[in-house]
């Protein structure tokens, strides 16, 4: 650096700390608006000068002054917009200390009320999206805490924590196609508390649709971890009393489509998990008319991941229907009658899939029969790795299922071709008495 160099940075330095004394001293007592917004033109005009010039302790001072002004109610009518040029130009000189000071400046707006709160979500919006492309995560963290101060205020009216809530939907699909479990979990937490003490029935259409847009790229990313915090919203959400049956079937109507595509990946950790979640809500609610619809969706869905994929690559997939089919089976067998006959209706309602899944197969394989599909079936699930119980119970299973095929296609004549399946008889004489009402 030469002389000459110095002497004017030396020169800018002691006229820059000048400039603040003087407009610390003009701030202490303003005596009209005109005079108050000649000052906040002159601080943001050093604030500029300072950042480009590299003096970030002017800047950090300059902002300083910007936050106890808006502290005291002092602002200009576009001050969002000289806020947010702010955050830019700080960003695009890759000064990503001053840009996160910069962030400082929203807190005390917020005290004013609805007109900086109404123009404050789609400002927040921009400037997550610029965080994401410098790759400056720690400043989305910064952004989040804002939203969430935002979306808190008792003054906030319905329509502007949609607003929110747009903006959050935003900053969360980002952490998700960065990959960034960690910066997921924390809007993951804070949206959980927010739920807890603020969400309205009006935010209910906007959160199940910020869920599955979430999901969706969840789901691209096979990130299990992900999943998991994205569950604990779902519980949230329905632990609020404030979602109806249509409501709640839509959900599950878009998280079945959802699944459907993480199903065609017969590698994916999701797949399995979301099938299970899906079917465990669904039968929470006991609520037939959700139910049939639900389990028909997902029926449907498995056998177009049987088109593509073979019983045996899919299988991991396809486990928790079975699995769900035989609990509530031998559940049944244990205890027939129990419920008003609502596990009986559900039994019924798994079989149907579970039977069209195997008739798809058959189908496929042209040269079998649904039969031979269910030793295969059976052969599959006897030495799953994570079976949770001894193989006899998932071959009683069975031996169920080629009862119920050979009943319902009136070939109970050919029940000698299958004794790998039928031999040896696993019902008791009460278990057959049972049956009697089940197939």
């Amino acid at each position: 650096m030469s002389i000459f160099s110095s002497v004017t940075t030396a020169i800018f330095k002691r006229s820059s700390e000048q400039l603040l004394e003087k407009y610390e001293s003009k701030l202490q007592k303003l005596a009209d608006q005109q005079s108050a917004d000649q000052l906040l033109d002159d601080l943001y005009k050093l604030a500029v000068r300072s950042i480009n010039d590299g003096n970030e302790q002017v800047f950090y001072k300059t902002v300083e002054l910007l936050q106890l002004a808006f502290g005291k109610g002092i602002f200009l009518e576009d001050e969002l917009d000289n806020v947010k040029s702010l955050f830019i130009l700080t960003m695009s000189l890759q000064r990503y200390y001053a840009a996160e000071h910069v962030l400082s400046l929203y807190r005390p707006l917020l005290r004013w009320g609805l007109p900086v709160l109404a123009k404050l979500p789609e400002h927040l919006n921009l400037i997550s999206v610029l965080a994401y492309k410098y790759g400056q995560h720690f400043l989305i963290s910064r952004i989040i805490e804002i939203v969430f101060m935002v979306m808190s205020k008792q003054e906030m009216k319905a329509v502007l924590q949609q607003d929110c809530l747009n903006t959050l939907k935003v900053i969360g699909i980002g952490a998700v196609r960065k990959n960034d479990t960690g910066l997921y979990r924390e809007i993951n937490s804070r949206y959980n508390q927010w739920i807890g003490r603020h969400m309205q029935k009006s935010n209910i259409a906007v959160v199940t649709d910020c869920q599955l847009f979430w999901l969706h790229g969840i789901v691209q990313k096979d990130n299990l971890e992900m999943y998991t915090a994205w569950l604990e919203i779902n519980d949230a959400v329905l632990a609020s009393g404030l979602v109806n049956s249509q409501e709640l079937l839509d959900f599950l109507n878009g998280w079945c489509q959802i699944f459907g595509q993480a199903g065609l990946n017969p590698f994916s950790q999701l797949g399995p998990a979301m099938l299970n979640n899906v079917i465990s809500i669904s039968l929470a609610t006991e609520d037939i008319a959700l139910i049939k619809p639900i389990l028909q969706k997902l029926g449907q869905n498995l056998c177009c991941i049987i088109g593509v994929h073979d019983l045996k690559s899919s299988f991991a997939v396809l486990f928790p229907l079975f699995e769900w089919g035989r609990n509530i089976f031998q559940n049944e067998l244990r205890f027939p009658g129990n419920g008003d006959g609502i596990r009986q209706k559900y039994l019924f309602l798994i079989i149907r899939q579970i039977m069209m899944i195997i008739e798809q197969i058959a189908r496929k394989n042209v040269m079998s029969t649904s039969g031979d599909i269910i030793i295969q079936l059976y052969r599959l699930w006897s030495v799953y790795p994570t079976l949770p119980c001894n193989s006899m119970r998932v071959k009683k299973f069975c031996q169920f299922l080629m009862l119920y095929w050979l009943r319902t296609s009136h070939r109970v004549k050919e029940i000698s071709s299958y004794e790998e399946i039928t031999k040896p008889q696993l019902f008791s004489l009460q278990e057959m008495d049972n049956l009697r009402g089940l197939i």
